[in-house]
């Protein structure tokens, strides 16, 4: 496959990925090497045709590196939803990887946490994302969801935008606690059909409805046998797996 120069990083593949009627224009650019930070940055916030870049490195027929997400999101992603879209380049990657489930868990909570972070419980959501996993948990639980003016959260997002991210959060969360992946909102919807309304930014959705399934998602994780550890970690004993929530990885030999 040719490499071809992309704002002065060599590109070996472009896939576009997603759901198939998404909105947004989800691409990822395959490289040799992921370049340092500053520079994957500078490529990604680039949106020439309003795409929504990422870079990452395949190794063996498999995503091993990213600058955005987890390589075996992206990874699973790019295998089922690959089919969905025009593409101009053979997908090079040949083969599905396992899950890192707490990585996920622990992602997917900051993500919601940090959209409703300019919302009336700013100061909690704050402490939370300092603090320990169970803190996370408890500050999730505790937030209601109707309580909150979306209109003021507009420097993350329009209120249909942040609702919608919350839902496919909570789809893929729920999923994976079940051993389901879901890769693209049309799976979701029909797996979970009251969380359409919001993963396809209806009109006159009901709020209540999402924090029903924000409680929901947060129960199951409370369900699961963890201990929280200093520095920021956490121990999923199923797994045998410490995960450093500053920075969302495995913590090794540890």
């Amino acid at each position: 496959m040719e490499t071809k120069i992309v704002s002065g990083i060599p590109i070996i593949a472009r896939y576009i990925h997603g759901s198939e009627d998404s909105t947004d224009l989800d691409v990822v650019y395959i490289t040799d090497i992921l370049p340092e930070f500053q520079k994957c940055k500078s490529f990604c916030d680039k949106n020439p045709d309003g795409e929504n870049r990422n870079l990452a490195v395949i190794t063996d027929g498999a995503i091993s590196s990213c600058y955005k997400g987890s390589p075996d999101e992206l990874n699973n992603s790019l295998l089922e939803t690959y089919s969905l879209h025009e593409q101009t380049d053979e997908l090079l990657v040949t083969h599905k990887v396992p899950r890192i489930k707490p990585v996920k868990y622990a992602r997917a909570i900051r993500i919601i946490l940090s959209h409703l972070s300019r919302s009336k419980y700013r100061s909690e959501i704050k402490a939370a994302l300092r603090g320990f996993w169970t803190e996370r948990l408890n500050t999730l639980n505790s937030i209601y969801l109707p309580s909150i003016d979306f209109s003021e959260l507009k420097r993350t997002g329009s209120p249909a935008d942040i609702k919608k991210i919350i839902a496919f959060q909570i789809a893929q969360v729920i999923g994976l606690l079940s051993d389901l992946e879901f890769y693209t909102k049309s799976k979701m919807s029909e797996t979970y059909p009251v969380l359409k309304q919001f993963l396809y930014r209806e009109e006159d959705s009901d709020i209540n409805q999402l924090d029903n399934y924000l409680k929901w998602m947060a129960t199951l994780l409370f369900e699961l046998d963890t201990e929280d550890l200093p520095g920021n970690k956490v121990l999923f004993k199923a797994e045998n797996m410490i995960i450093d929530l500053k920075n969302e990885s495995i913590v090794e030999n540890e």
